[in-house]
């Protein structure tokens, strides 16, 4: 009798210690899926003040016309910037913090609890260090890798065009490697600071010196538990990721692979009855496939929430055990509030399935899932990598290709000519270290340029003239007014050039000098013009040119479409890597410029001969 007792209460503690644990689990999931809903008060509200601030100027403010900026408007955009990131600190950091802490504890789990307590802590960051923390949470750690991070900008990163010219040049090379090292360094040693700071109240200060003690302390353990943490969140992660994702996407994609593409099915006009054998068997695989990308999306984000959750977990976790304190089971909570966050919990994933199966079932009637545009093709330099960068050998291959158009970069020499040249001298390309404005044509036309493609052909730098020359009635130019001579002047002269060769429809004007822009544009409007920016505040298209080619970061869906709602083009720029160009040549941006042109044009072919499901799923999941 008294062994039955045992085995019950042993059974017992089981179930209870599953109850806990899959409660601790809703809990958080509750907590992220709140916190999700109510960020959304913060951001509507902040990004509306800096919309109205920014629009008080008439234009927006990119990082062509920063001028703008130096006003009285600056102070109150960084205030504001500031504010928002805060708002995502408290709901996505601060609140998982405490509430890890109560999870560990064994205190009742209430999400707003967490919420107000993570509210309550944002006036320890009142002071120099405090926002020094703040700012190096949103910027230094997606850099590094390493440490807490917001949503916000956890896709941050320094855009290609300045990480090419840093490896290209072996010194700043070093700088940044080292740089990038000291933040990771610095990483490690600040791990416990947020800890320090909201649950033992102390000054940013304070929390510092807490954290760099105890990592001197237990910096060996630490590491060894770390990789351990890293090691399972990445082995779930992959795991999740595999049988969540790739393989249902995988055996829908399998079974419908002898299914037509672009088979019209309108369920308004017809019902399920009247469906042919094949109709039906294509709006099966449409629903499956909706279904495996929808649901199966939802599903890795929600164990993408948990396991960086769990991290932040763990680390409070080493906290209390480096500081001493002691780790309790949670209780399992209330039955009430528990089968209502159960209930949610599997409640909301139905309700996403049952928003799949209507994507499905209404495939052809969904206007995203019917754009077939495809945005132009414009080689980066001329050539891309097909060819030495603003050569004239480059068009030629560009127009091998059959791409739209090439992009090049003009700029003044000393007795007035205009030659191609990207840099501020030629020195990475001929070795002499000289700016275009200290030489004149005919100095210029006696270097000779390393062919970048490995040739070991040496070129000429081109004029202007030969480039448009090269292009008239073959190729669009993309045509840069670039550097130090970006001016009115250089305006007047490249325009005279064009009109001389009747090429003012086919060439594109585009300069990161927006004043000059503006300038062709009131000037000469018969001409198309574009600003090349790589950030921006306010509605990009008010700026006044016709084409707002905007770096990869920036260029998302809705930015897109509010250019184009202006009557206004979307560019995008530099775009090298294989994801980006599927996601950006799937996109309703007008042009994009890219080196990769061989594979630009391989990957646009592969997009035009789709399934229906794989372009169900680039359409849902590519574009931000």
């Amino acid at each position: 009798m008294k062994a039955e007792q045992q085995d019950q209460n042993r059974k017992s503690r089981r179930k209870e210690r599953r109850r806990s644990i899959f409660g601790t689990v809703v809990d958080i999931w509750a907590y992220r899926a709140v916190t999700l809903t109510l960020l959304l008060i913060p951001v509507v509200f902040f990004t509306n003040m800096l919309r109205l601030i920014v629009d008080s100027s008439g234009t927006a403010i990119t990082t062509a016309n920063l001028r703008d900026l130096m006003n009285w408007r600056a102070p109150l955009i960084l205030l504001l910037g500031l504010l928002l990131v805060m708002s995502y600190i408290v709901f996505e950091i601060f609140g998982q913090i405490y509430l890890s802490c109560d999870i560990l504890t064994g205190e009742d789990i209430h999400v707003f609890r967490e919420m107000r307590k993570g509210i309550r802590s944002v006036r320890r960051f009142l002071s120099p260090r405090g926002l020094l923390a703040a700012i190096y949470i949103t910027l230094a750690v997606p850099l590094c890798g390493i440490g807490f991070t917001i949503s916000m900008t956890e896709s941050f990163y320094i855009p290609d065009f300045i990480t090419g010219v840093i490896y290209s040049k072996p010194l700043l090379a070093v700088l940044y490697g080292t740089g990038i090292a000291a933040l990771i360094y610095l990483s490690f040693r600040w791990v416990f600071m947020l800890h320090a700071m909201l649950l033992d109240d102390m000054s940013a200060g304070e929390a510092q010196k807490r954290s760099f003690s105890l990592m001197k302390e237990h910096w060996k353990d630490f590491l060894k538990r770390f990789a351990v943490i890293i090691g399972y969140s990445a082995l779930i992660l992959s795991a999740a990721y595999l049988l969540i994702k790739i393989l249902p996407q995988f055996f829908v994609e399998y079974k419908g692979k002898d299914l037509p593409s672009g088979c019209v099915i309108d369920l308004f006009e017809n019902s399920i009855h009247e469906l042919t054998e094949l109709e039906e068997s294509v709006l099966g695989y449409r629903i499956a496939g909706a279904l495996s990308i929808v649901l199966g999306g939802y599903l890795n984000a929600g164990v993408t929430f948990l396991v960086s959750s769990n991290i932040i977990m763990r680390l409070t976790k080493l906290y209390f055990t480096y500081t001493g304190r002691q780790v309790q089971q949670a209780p399992p909570g209330s039955k009430r509030r528990f089968r209502f966050r159960t209930a949610a919990f599997i409640g909301l994933p139905v309700l996403i399935a049952a928003g799949a199966v209507v994507l499905g079932m209404f495939f052809d009637q969904i206007p995203i899932f019917q754009r077939d545009r495809m945005p132009k093709i414009v080689a980066h330099r001329t050539g891309g990598i097909m060819a030495s960068e603003n050569s004239l050998e480059g068009v030629d291959e560009s127009v091998k290709k059959g791409i739209y158009g090439v992009e090049t970069d003009i700029q003044r020499t000393k007795d007035g000519a205009y030659i191609i040249n990207h840099d501020n001298t030629f020195r990475r390309l001929t070795g002499v270290n000289k700016t275009p404005g200290a030489l004149t044509l005919a100095e210029v036309k006696e270097l000779r340029i390393r062919d970048t493609t490995g040739s070991g052909a040496l070129l000429e730098v081109p004029t202007m003239e030969e480039l448009l020359d090269r292009c008239k009635g073959r190729i669009t130019p993309f045509v840069e007014l670039k550097g130090a001579s970006a001016d009115r002047r250089m305006a007047d002269d490249a325009v005279a050039a064009i009109r001389e060769r009747n090429m003012t429809d086919e060439t594109v004007l585009i300069s990161l000098n927006y004043k000059v822009l503006d300038y062709i544009k009131k000037t000469y409007p018969e001409f198309e013009t574009g600003v090349l920016i790589f950030a921006g505040l306010g509605d990009v298209s008010k700026l006044n040119c016709d084409m707002i080619i905007m770096e990869e970061e920036m260029s998302t869906y809705a930015q897109i479409q509010a250019i184009h709602a202006a009557g206004k083009k979307a560019g995008v720029w530099t775009v090298n890597k294989e994801e980006e160009l599927r996601r950006f040549l799937d996109s309703e941006a007008d042009c994009i410029i890219t080196d990769e042109i061989p594979m630009a044009v391989r990957i646009q072919e592969e997009l035009q001969s789709r399934s229906d499901v794989q372009l169900m799923h680039d359409r849902l999941t590519l574009m931000p």
